[in-house]
């Protein structure tokens, strides 16, 4: 249960810029409609930008998270699925 919480601790520091990148994406290029191309913009680029930033920014970080016993590489890879599922689901959502 602690290394839940841990995970969700990470994904709401790559929260911010997620949502910020995708509905600018979605502003400027809303040809699909805006919720279609906000989720489109959240299951790709949006996660390659927070990382990148966090890995810039904050790489020191990382060693808090692997003296909790979870590695970098678990920690990306959640972000991910994580923005595909709710990327899927804005789409499923504006399609319905």
């Amino acid at each position: 249960m602690h290394k839940l919480k841990l995970f969700s601790v990470f994904y709401k520091s790559t929260l911010s810029l997620s949502i910020a990148f995708a509905a600018l994406v979605a502003a400027i290029g809303g040809m699909l409609g805006f919720i279609t191309v906000f989720g489109i913009a959240f299951m790709t680029g949006s996660w390659i930008l927070s990382l990148y930033y966090k890995e810039q920014t904050r790489k020191n970080e990382y060693v808090y998270y692997q003296n909790m016993g979870i590695t970098k590489s678990a920690l990306m890879i959640s972000c991910i699925l994580l923005n595909v599922l709710i990327g899927s689901f804005f789409i499923l959502l504006d399609r319905a």
